[in-house]
């Protein structure tokens, strides 16, 4: 229930700050600012490393900065980790139809469909390790019936992909721990979210 002071006040303040209006704004009513300056340890080790996995313990770290319940952050960041991968799923439409593009085949949207499907459950299958969407793209193509050459090109460029990929992911795990801390333990210290970063 949002008190009707504060119900009163969010339209002037998106008036007042178009720039601001994202969906952490508007949903959690926090600021993406304030957000990115307490993650961004998190976000810059991720990058470096190409690894979820890796980075967990920073993640972990400053998702109970963020105002959640630290037992909420103990159990959920593990799982993100290794689940919550939407770059990897996001990108295995585009290797399916740069690779049928290269080699005139014709996709339908059925088969992009399939390419997506592939990539959201491939990417809670795959390890949270660098290069772990490479497998996944290897399957796509082959369950489209697409040659795997393409496998080899992407792998020879993933290094760059991956390291977007998993800044990614791991910008997105300490904002489901929020989620679920607001919404549905009803926990959420918004206090200690708007303190000054550690």
């Amino acid at each position: 229930m949002i008190p009707s002071g504060d119900h009163d006040n969010h339209p002037k303040e998106f008036s007042k700050n178009p720039n601001k209006g994202y969906y952490k704004h508007a949903l959690l009513r926090v600021n993406p600012l304030q957000y990115w300056r307490k993650v961004y340890p998190a976000m810059l080790t991720a990058f470096v490393t190409q690894s979820s996995s890796a980075t967990m313990p920073i993640t972990l770290r400053v998702t109970k900065t963020l105002g959640v319940p630290d037992d909420a952050a103990d159990v959920i960041i593990p799982l993100a980790a290794t689940i919550n991968m939407q770059a990897v799923a996001a990108e295995m439409p585009i290797y399916a139809v740069w690779a049928a593009q290269m080699y005139g085949a014709h996709l339908t949207v059925a088969h992009v469909a399939i390419a997506l499907i592939m990539g959201v459950f491939g990417a809670a299958a795959v390890a949270g390790v660098p290069g772990g969407g490479i497998m996944i793209a290897a399957i796509t193509l082959q369950t489209l019936g697409l040659p795997l050459d393409p496998v080899g090109w992407i792998a020879g460029i993933y290094v760059v992909i991956d390291m977007f990929n998993t800044m990614l992911n791991v910008t997105g795990d300490p904002l489901g721990v929020m989620f679920v801390s607001k919404f549905v333990l009803k926990e959420f210290d918004k206090q200690k979210f708007n303190a000054p970063p550690e």
